[in-house]
């Protein structure tokens, strides 16, 4: 871009163009990350939820023998630790996503700013 295109409307209409369709892609991307974000909140929740669930039904036989009963809870335990060890990893894998995104949004132009320099002043 040159002195000499500083005028022309095809380049300025190219370029409109392709401001819209970044902006539109960055705005997704923010959305893909709310998505996301809320999606990883409740893996965790479920695998609290189900832990608790389980837990919640180790001692809930009475009327079976006792070998029985000793067996049903410690199923009900092993359950509530595979879903809390999956909890856990899942807490430990994700334990910088938050400082990811906060670096990412702080890399990111503040949108009103690109509304500034944007589509407003052709």
């Amino acid at each position: 871009v040159g002195p000499t295109d500083a005028e022309n409307p095809e380049l300025h209409e190219a370029l409109r163009i392709e401001w819209c369709k970044t902006r539109a892609r960055a705005k997704r991307w923010q959305e893909d990350i709310e998505l996301v974000r809320e999606e990883m909140r409740r893996v965790l929740a479920y695998h609290k939820y189900k832990a608790d669930e389980w837990e919640s039904k180790a001692n809930v036989r009475p009327a079976l023998p006792d070998d029985y009963r000793e067996g049903v809870s410690a199923y009900a335990h092993r359950q509530a630790d595979i879903r809390t060890t999956m909890q856990s990893i899942c807490e430990k894998a994700w334990r910088y996503v938050g400082t990811w995104i906060a670096l990412e949004k702080g890399l990111m132009v503040d949108d009103a700013a690109l509304e500034h320099e944007g589509v407003d002043e052709s």
